[in-house]
Protein backbone atom coordinates (compact mmCIF):
# COMPACT_ATOMS: atom_id res chain seq x y z
CA UNK A 1 0.00 0.00 0.00
CA UNK A 2 2.85 2.35 0.81
CA UNK A 3 4.16 1.72 -2.71
CA UNK A 4 0.86 2.94 -4.15
CA UNK A 5 1.02 6.19 -2.18
CA UNK A 6 4.68 6.66 -3.12
CA UNK A 7 3.82 6.18 -6.81
CA UNK A 8 0.97 8.71 -6.46
CA UNK A 9 3.33 11.25 -4.88
CA UNK A 10 5.75 10.81 -7.81
CA UNK A 11 2.83 10.99 -10.29
CA UNK A 12 4.12 7.65 -11.60
CA UNK A 13 1.21 6.21 -13.56
CA UNK A 14 3.20 3.17 -14.73
CA UNK A 15 4.06 2.14 -11.16
CA UNK A 16 0.45 2.63 -10.06
CA UNK A 17 -0.78 0.48 -12.97
CA UNK A 18 1.61 -2.33 -12.00
CA UNK A 19 0.17 -2.29 -8.46
CA UNK A 20 -3.50 -2.27 -9.52
CA UNK A 21 -5.54 -5.34 -10.44
CA UNK A 22 -6.78 -5.19 -14.08
CA UNK A 23 -10.32 -4.44 -12.88
CA UNK A 24 -9.18 -2.48 -9.82
CA UNK A 25 -11.12 0.49 -8.50
CA UNK A 26 -9.80 3.82 -7.25
CA UNK A 27 -12.23 5.89 -5.20
CA UNK A 28 -11.10 9.54 -5.05
CA UNK A 29 -11.58 11.89 -2.12
CA UNK A 30 -14.28 13.78 -3.99
CA UNK A 31 -16.42 10.65 -4.25
CA UNK A 32 -18.27 11.70 -1.09
CA UNK A 33 -19.55 14.73 -3.01
CA UNK A 34 -19.81 13.38 -6.53
CA UNK A 35 -20.22 9.62 -6.08
CA UNK A 36 -17.53 8.78 -8.65
CA UNK A 37 -14.84 6.14 -8.89
CA UNK A 38 -12.41 4.95 -11.53
CA UNK A 39 -12.34 1.24 -12.34
CA UNK A 40 -10.99 -1.18 -14.89
CA UNK A 41 -8.54 -0.54 -17.68
CA UNK A 42 -7.57 3.11 -17.78
CA UNK A 43 -8.59 3.73 -14.15
CA UNK A 44 -5.18 5.07 -13.13
CA UNK A 45 -4.97 7.45 -16.10
CA UNK A 46 -8.51 8.76 -15.53
CA UNK A 47 -7.85 9.16 -11.80
CA UNK A 48 -4.59 11.05 -12.31
CA UNK A 49 -6.21 13.29 -14.94
CA UNK A 50 -8.97 14.18 -12.45
CA UNK A 51 -6.37 14.93 -9.77
CA UNK A 52 -4.43 17.12 -12.21
CA UNK A 53 -7.62 18.97 -13.12
CA UNK A 54 -8.44 19.84 -9.49
CA UNK A 55 -5.06 20.28 -7.81
CA UNK A 56 -1.81 22.02 -8.71
CA UNK A 57 0.10 20.16 -5.98
CA UNK A 58 -0.71 17.01 -4.00
CA UNK A 59 0.98 14.70 -1.53
CA UNK A 60 -0.03 11.86 0.73
CA UNK A 61 1.96 11.35 3.92
CA UNK A 62 1.43 7.97 5.56
CA UNK A 63 1.18 8.38 9.32
CA UNK A 64 0.09 4.86 10.26
CA UNK A 65 -0.35 1.61 8.32
CA UNK A 66 -1.55 -1.84 9.40
CA UNK A 67 -2.39 -5.12 7.70
CA UNK A 68 -5.72 -6.59 8.72
CA UNK A 69 -7.60 -9.77 7.84
CA UNK A 70 -9.78 -7.88 5.32
CA UNK A 71 -7.16 -5.59 3.78
CA UNK A 72 -4.81 -2.77 4.69
CA UNK A 73 -5.61 0.32 6.72
CA UNK A 74 -3.66 3.55 6.53
CA UNK A 75 -4.09 6.86 8.31
CA UNK A 76 -2.74 9.57 6.06
CA UNK A 77 -2.39 13.31 5.78
CA UNK A 78 -3.43 14.58 2.36
CA UNK A 79 -2.03 17.95 1.34
CA UNK A 80 -3.01 19.79 -1.81
CA UNK A 81 -3.29 23.19 -3.42
CA UNK A 82 -6.40 23.97 -5.45
CA UNK A 83 -5.62 24.54 -9.11
CA UNK A 84 -8.01 27.46 -9.58
CA UNK A 85 -8.43 28.72 -6.02
CA UNK A 86 -4.83 28.42 -4.85
CA UNK A 87 -6.23 27.36 -1.47
CA UNK A 88 -4.08 24.95 0.53
CA UNK A 89 -5.79 21.89 1.96
CA UNK A 90 -4.58 19.61 4.71
CA UNK A 91 -6.83 16.72 5.70
CA UNK A 92 -6.34 13.56 7.74
CA UNK A 93 -8.34 10.54 6.78
CA UNK A 94 -8.25 6.78 6.63
CA UNK A 95 -7.75 4.59 3.60
CA UNK A 96 -8.88 1.02 3.15
CA UNK A 97 -7.21 -1.10 0.48
CA UNK A 98 -8.43 -4.52 -0.53
CA UNK A 99 -6.04 -6.79 -2.40
CA UNK A 100 -6.66 -9.68 -4.79
CA UNK A 101 -3.68 -11.83 -5.74
CA UNK A 102 -1.28 -9.24 -4.30
CA UNK A 103 -2.66 -6.40 -6.46
CA UNK A 104 -4.92 -3.54 -5.43
CA UNK A 105 -8.54 -4.46 -6.10
CA UNK A 106 -10.04 -1.39 -4.42
CA UNK A 107 -8.58 1.67 -2.71
CA UNK A 108 -10.91 4.11 -0.98
CA UNK A 109 -10.62 7.02 1.48
CA UNK A 110 -12.81 7.49 4.53
CA UNK A 111 -13.28 10.73 6.44
CA UNK A 112 -13.95 8.57 9.49
CA UNK A 113 -10.54 7.04 10.16
CA UNK A 114 -12.07 4.43 12.48
CA UNK A 115 -14.41 3.24 9.70
CA UNK A 116 -11.43 2.51 7.44
CA UNK A 117 -9.71 0.76 10.34
CA UNK A 118 -12.81 -1.43 10.97
CA UNK A 119 -13.16 -2.31 7.27
CA UNK A 120 -9.59 -3.62 7.25
CA UNK A 121 -10.27 -5.58 10.43
CA UNK A 122 -7.65 -3.64 12.41
CA UNK A 123 -8.52 -2.97 16.04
Amino acid sequence: MRDLFDAFNRNDADAMKRLMAPDGEIVPLRSALEGISFAGPGAVDRFLAAVEESWSRTSIEVEEIHDGPNGVFARVCFRATGRESGIDLKAEHGWFVRFEQERVARVAPYRDVDEARRLAGVE
